[in-house]
């Protein structure tokens, strides 16, 4: 794998495929890091469970998840999730954003260590622009445009009257986005009523060919079975 060192912490994408709501194809530079800048191995990518295993595992009924797989009922929020990040200038997987009760935003680039994203969550519960903007120019894109807070058709871990929100861009055949799961797991788990964490899609289809089918398998698990189910979903896939 190729090293690129601006984004020590982040598989980038290589193209996103055109024929999406952004008008033409959108091309970026680069291939998979072989380190995440920590001196470790890149993650084994073990092999990838299919969206009918990972149904059959959370107990979506067969039938109807396939008929909402083959009338690709899920397209159409993989597609806005995509077209937002690439907008702002998100290039890979994961990357997050930390908005802070004052309602400023902070990017996160990659799968950080779990004291560098504990870092990025404490100082926005205490809404310290100082200590963000020093991690932001560090890990993140300081200059990115503001993404959509809590949209409709969010998937939300934690409370939805949280004073901090962490949004995160992610593909389900990402070795990184796998390690970085349960950090943020973690996370909402150590700072409780504090956090709430929004998923959103962004699969690298050049590089990861499962990771659209996957995403869009998560949004029928939300059609057919609501918010906790595409939570399953999506814990089943990072932990198999």
């Amino acid at each position: 794998m190729e090293n690129q060192t601006q984004n020590p912490y982040v598989v980038p994408v290589a193209i996103v495929v055109a024929g999406l709501l952004i008008a033409g194809a959108v091309v970026y530079n680069g291939g998979s890091f072989g380190n995440d800048g920590l001196g470790n191995t890149a993650p084994t990518q073990s092999e990838v469970v299919t969206p009918a295993e990972v149904a059959k595992a959370v107990g979506l009924k067969k039938v109807e998840f396939e008929k909402c797989v083959a009338e690709k009922r899920g397209t159409e929020r993989v597609d806005t999730n995509l077209q937002e990040a690439t907008s702002v200038g998100i290039g890979g997987t994961p990357t997050s954003i930390i908005v802070t009760p004052s309602g400023e935003q902070y990017f996160m680039v990659g799968a950080l260590p779990a004291d560098m994203l504990d870092a990025y969550v404490a100082a926005a519960i205490e809404d310290d622009a100082a200590k963000l903007t020093e991690l932001e120019g560090q890990f993140g894109l300081p200059d990115a445009p503001d993404v959509p807070v809590l949209e409709e058709g969010d998937h939300l871990r934690g409370s939805i009257d949280a004073p901090v929100v962490l949004i995160e861009y992610s593909d389900l055949e990402c070795p990184y986005c796998k390690r970085f799961h349960p950090e943020v797991k973690q996370m909402i788990e150590k700072y409780g009523d504090k956090i709430v964490w929004a998923y959103r899609h962004f699969p690298l289809e050049a590089i990861h060919s499962s990771a659209r089918p996957l995403a869009e398998g998560s949004e029928c698990a939300a059609q057919l079975g609501g918010n906790d189910k595409f939570w399953e979903y999506v814990d089943y896939v990072f932990e198999n």
